[in-house]
């Protein structure tokens, strides 16, 4: 009687492992750009099409693994590619936790390195688990699909990632303080700063959240500001992209002491 009842729990269980997997596959995130807070610097998860990028590894240990696991589904790990600028050390703690757990297949760092030994003990760390490191030392094209490009611009004073897809143009953007930004994507739709921007004309900038009186300012028409531990969703369309209005901030129409 009971390998009776065994077999006619078969077709239910073969139904709903198909649900399952039915619910699980639409609820894969695609064509999105996570950004979060991780310590003092944003970092941002890319899940375009079958690639799943992070750029930015954050100043604080664990942050940006808890960004990208909170971002993905188990299938899409271990991660693509990192990409970290090399103008100073501020994103390797949280590179490092990503190299250690295994988490990570290569790791692309834009720039020449500094004489700083924090770069070699991510190498170290990175060979010990068969993680590939290289150094872009020009500026690089890596095409996702079709209709979407990642494009990679060293510079002196940091990095640039232009992110076009279709007829939008995103900038990511890890760079001195007081240093011009540059223009090498164009007229940006959005701005992400993994640190405090330079100006922009971009619509919308998406920066940490201010912590000294001269980064209060912006330029900017919208911006979101994100403190540690903090996440926002940009979705890509195949012309649009959306943003939760709830996290954008407006700037101001009037300034103290001023009247239109």
């Amino acid at each position: 009687m009971g390998w009776l009842q065994s077999l006619r729990w078969l077709p239910l269980g073969f139904l709903s492992g198909l649900l399952f997997g039915s619910l699980v596959g639409s609820y894969q995130p695609d064509n999105q750009m996570i950004v979060g807070g991780t310590g003092r610097t944003l970092s941002v998860v890319l899940l375009l099409a079958d690639h799943e990028i992070i750029i930015g590894g954050g100043s604080v240990p664990n942050d940006v693994v808890e960004l990208a696991d909170r971002s993905t589904v188990p299938w899409q790990r271990p991660y693509e590619l990192l990409i970290l600028p090399s103008w100073d050390t501020e994103h390797i703690p949280g590179a490092l936790s990503l190299i250690e757990r295994g988490a990570i297949r290569s790791v692309a760092v834009v720039g020449p390195a500094t004489s700083d030994p924090a770069w070699s003990i991510l190498e170290r760390q990175a060979e010990r688990r068969h993680t590939s490191v290289r150094f872009v030392m020009e500026s690089s094209r890596l095409p996702l699909d079709q209709n979407t490009t990642l494009e990679f611009f060293p510079t002196k004073a940091g990095l640039v990632i232009c992110l076009r897809s279709g007829p939008l143009s995103l900038e990511v953007l890890d760079h001195q303080a007081k240093t011009p930004r540059p223009l090498h994507c164009g007229q940006s739709t959005v701005v992400i700063s993994l640190r405090q921007p330079s100006l922009t004309d971009a619509a919308l900038v998406i920066r940490p959240r201010p912590r000294r009186a001269q980064e209060l300012a912006s330029s900017a028409r919208y911006e979101i500001q994100l403190d540690r531990g903090e996440r926002v969703t940009l979705r890509l369309g195949a012309s649009e992209l959306r943003v939760r209005r709830d996290k954008v901030l407006t700037a101001p129409t009037t300034v103290p002491g001023r009247t239109q």
